[in-house]
Order: structure tokens, then C-alpha cells, then sequence
């Protein structure tokens, strides 16, 4: 939601999301420890301040992000933790934090608008400690630690009613 006033649009934002393939991925201990860390999903709120001029708006936000965070570790007594593990532990989290972005839009119509946008979302430190059998004293307590940034374009449709219409050009 956004509202303008001479050239300035404040608005605020709430936004989802998804990561399909997203995920980090460490060896250590000579290959028998891997820990892996997926931010599933991200959800948003951030108020923004545009600047338009003709047909295009310049904004920057700022704001709260929560992100859903899986983390997997596997132990194995081979080279490759993940391939054949002697024991696993998973934990989801919801970690906090916050995000900073900004974007341009371009009205290709009064209804049609295109937009592209950066985002750099700062995911809260922590560590995850999972239900596993413990064979070392530092399996099961997965350290996360990572940030995410995301590029995204999108296609913007306006609807009005009846009575806001634009007027014909």
C-alpha cells in the first residue's frame, strides 16, 4: 500500500518469500562432519519511500524480516558426511531480523507497472541444537551465520474502482 504526494510515495510493504534451492553447504574434520543450513522462506515488513518522476518511481525500504531456517548436519566415518551418514540431526527455526532494499518501477500503462528490485536480508545469528546422538561433543550444535541477498523483477497490475479510474489521455 502506498500513497502519493507531489513526487514523494511513502508506502509500506509486506512481502513473502519462497526459496526453492537455496542452501549452504560445510565439510569439515577431514570430510566426517557436514552441516548444511536452507533459509526455506522470508516474510517481511518494510515501510518504503519513493520518488517518482513521469512514468518512473526510485524507493528504498527498510524493515523486519523473519526467515525460516533448516539446518542438517551428518556424521560419517567416510569421506563424503552426506553420502552415507552414521548419524544425522535437523532442526527448523524462525530466526529474526531485518532487511534493506531498494528498486525502481516503470508505469508501462496507468494499470501496467514493471519493477526490479535488490534486497539484502541480515538473518540473526544462532545455534541450532538438534536431538542426535552425540559421538562428539560439538555434534548436534550447528552454528548459523549468513545473511541473503535476493535480485527480483516483477510485473505490477492496478485495479481501480469505477469511480478512481484515470482519466483518458
Amino acid at each position: 500500500m502506498q500513497q502519493q504526494w507531489g513526487n514523494w510515495v511513502p508506502g509500506i510493504e509486506v512481502s513473502f518469500q519462497q526459496f526453492a534451492s537455496l542452501e549452504g553447504r560445510a565439510i569439515a574434520g577431514g570430510g566426517v562432519e557436514g552441516i548444511e543450513d536452507q533459509p526455506n522462506w522470508t516474510l517481511m515488513l518494510t515501510p518504503r519511500l519513493g520518488y517518482a518522476w513521469d512514468r518512473w518511481l526510485g524507493f528504498v525500504k527498510a524493515g523486519y524480516a523473519l526467515t525460516d531456517v533448516r539446518s542438517h548436519e551428518a556424521l560419517s566415518t567416510g569421506s563424503n558426511p552426506f553420502r552415507s551418514p552414521v548419524a544425522t540431526t535437523d532442526v527448523d527455526q524462525l530466526r529474526g531480523g531485518w532487511v534493506a532494499g531498494s528498486g525502481i518501477d516503470y508505469a508501462l500503462t496507468d494499470s501496467i507497472i514493471l519493477g526490479a528490485e535488490y534486497q539484502h536480508i541480515f538473518v540473526e545469528s544462532a545455534t541450532h541444537t538438534g536431538d542426535a546422538p552425540l559421538p562428539s561433543p560439538a555434534f548436534g550444535n550447528v552454528k548459523l551465520q549468513g545473511d541473503i541477498d535476493t535480485v527480483a523483477a516483477r510485473l505490477n497490475f492496478k485495479f481501480y474502482r469505477e469511480t478512481e479510474a484515470p482519466a483518458l489521455k
